[in-house]
């Protein structure tokens, strides 16, 4: 399924965003796909990649094949400041112009609304919410 395969080399690419290769942040560290997941505060900083639970459009049905436009969302959740988490943000969005093909699975990303927030809990958490819409084709009936 190449939803699937989008996800897997979204967070191979994802993966990748460490100060060894030219990134400011280690936000790569970590990278997940899950909608439901508890984390160690020793996982910081944790990347989350969800498809989106409304689904996506099909948006041109062409002949044999259609063109997908599927929102995702990416979550930052860091022990760090909001500095810190603009920065993984700043990385991440780096790391995605630099494959937006993402190698070859798509045909385009666009990034949609980033929110940044504060949460106090026993500690401070910095969390950022990237939201992306992955345009992709498939032959008809094929998700």
């Amino acid at each position: 399924m190449k939803r699937q395969l989008i996800i897997d080399n979204l967070k191979s690419l994802l993966s990748e965003v460490k100060t060894s290769n030219g990134y400011e942040t280690n936000v790569g560290d970590n990278v997940i796909s899950s909608h439901a997941f508890d984390f160690e505060d020793v996982e910081l900083p944790l990347v989350n990649i969800i498809e989106d639970p409304e689904g996506a459009d099909v948006v041109d049905k062409s002949a044999d094949i259609w063109l997908h436009d599927c929102p995702f969302r990416v979550d930052v959740i860091t022990l760090a400041g909001i500095e810190y988490v603009r920065k993984c943000v700043n990385d991440i969005l780096i790391a995605i112009n630099n494959d937006i093909g993402l190698g070859d699975t798509c045909v385009d990303i666009e990034v949609g609304n980033i929110a940044i927030s504060l949460t106090e809990l026993e500690k401070t958490y910095s969390i950022a919410t990237i939201v992306l819409r992955i345009k992709y084709i498939t032959k008809q009936w094929r998700i």
